[in-house]
């Protein structure tokens, strides 16, 4: 390690920098008197040479132990003022984020986030539920169509019977063909459909949003557990969680839904940026809320099926659960309409926001001619 520079204030002049033993041949010397000034890099003022041991040894005074009470305190203003002049360094450095301690856990948290919600491993989520989906959707079906035999023949009741099998079980079939055919008719639509984002930091809080509204919903679903809720709605909780969870990840991933990063957008167009990404949002969750929707399908009809054995649950009850369940194979089609829709209305918006610069346009030509 270097000796320390110093610097000596003699006779109204500065000098320096000189090392320490320079300063101790001076003192040897009687040209360096106890009175003298002196400093080094680390101090914050000059202090007379007799303080130094190093220089002068004889000089430096034994001070005894300050009594109770004496000296310095840190009262509460004090520690006051040390926490704001944090703060304050902290507020006014150029990465805010990274100085405070709750923001930069924030910011882990998110990158952890993107770590693991890989563009690849959504397309594999989508994969796999849309898979187990169809398999749900079909066992949830049968069970449905058992549930309504059970019923009908409990309550001998030829009505229950008979749309149990000649009415569930072909419409179960059309609208499961409905669902194949507009399952992936939404990609095709995104594809064809590119948008641009100026700000990442929308994206950012939307993920931040799902990710707490997810581990909302799991928690609650834990909660009903405890309290006793219905194996139904402990499904239809776990599979919300599942779906905010799988939208976190699209957030973290806006290319998947073919959203773009722009430049020199204006406020009209940013918020068509955002509109146009929650719009095409449950376009990209059709896959995997048809898997999540048809496996809560099976935990519902799980539980109706109990119902039909252990006691004769109320009509509109079955109806509920009936129409839920056969209902989620409208998702892709209702999606699928609702993105088309919507996107002519953002179409429109886009036109009006572009007439003004179009008719300067126009006028500028014009002039010119």
């Amino acid at each position: 390690m270097p000796d320390p520079v110093w610097y000596l204030f003699h006779d109204g002049a500065q000098q320096g920098p000189l090392p320490l033993e320079e300063l101790r041949v001076l003192a040897n010397q009687g040209r360096l008197m106890p009175d003298s000034l002196v400093t080094r890099v680390g101090m914050t003022d000059w202090v007379p040479a007799r303080s130094v041991p190093e220089l002068f040894p004889d000089e430096v005074i034994m001070r005894p132990p300050l009594p109770p009470g004496v000296g310095p305190r840190r009262d509460f203003l004090s520690l006051s003022r040390g926490l704001a002049e944090r703060l304050r360094r902290g507020v006014g450095a150029e990465d805010v984020v990274q100085s405070l301690p709750h923001l930069r856990l924030v910011r882990t948290l998110l990158d952890g986030l993107r770590r693991g919600f890989t563009e690849r491993g959504l397309a594999s989520a989508d994969r796999v539920a849309r898979q187990a989906g169809h398999l749900a959707y079909i066992a949830a079906a049968l069970l449905l169509v058992l549930a309504f035999l059970i019923l009908g023949i409990r309550g001998d009741s030829f009505r229950i019977f008979f749309t149990g099998l000649f009415l569930i079980l072909p419409a179960a079939a059309i609208l499961h063909f409905l669902a194949v055919l507009f399952l992936d008719a939404g990609e095709n639509l995104l594809r064809k459909s590119p948008s641009e984002l100026a700000s990442p930091a929308v994206l950012s809080f939307l993920a931040l949003l799902f990710l707490l509204g997810s581990v909302g919903f799991f928690l609650s679903s834990l909660y009903g557990v405890i309290v006793g809720t219905s194996f139904a709605t402990f499904g239809v909780r776990m599979g919300i969680a599942a779906v905010l969870l799988y939208a976190c990840g699209v957030a973290l991933n806006p290319e998947t839904v073919h959203v773009g990063p722009g430049e020199n957008m204006t406020a009209g167009e940013e918020a068509l940026g955002i509109g146009m990404f929650l719009v095409k949002l449950p376009v990209r969750l059709v896959p995997f809320l048809f898997g999540v929707g048809s496996a809560v399908g099976v935990c519902a009809t799980l539980y109706l099926l109990y119902l039909a054995i252990a006691r004769a649950p109320a009509i509109d009850e079955v109806s509920d659960i009936a129409r839920n369940v056969l209902g989620v194979a409208l998702l892709p089609f209702a999606v699928y309409v609702g993105f088309a829709l919507s996107y002519l209305a953002v179409e429109l918006l886009r036109a009006i926001l572009r007439t003004p610069a179009k008719i300067e346009a126009l006028r500028q030509d014009v002039n010119g001619r």
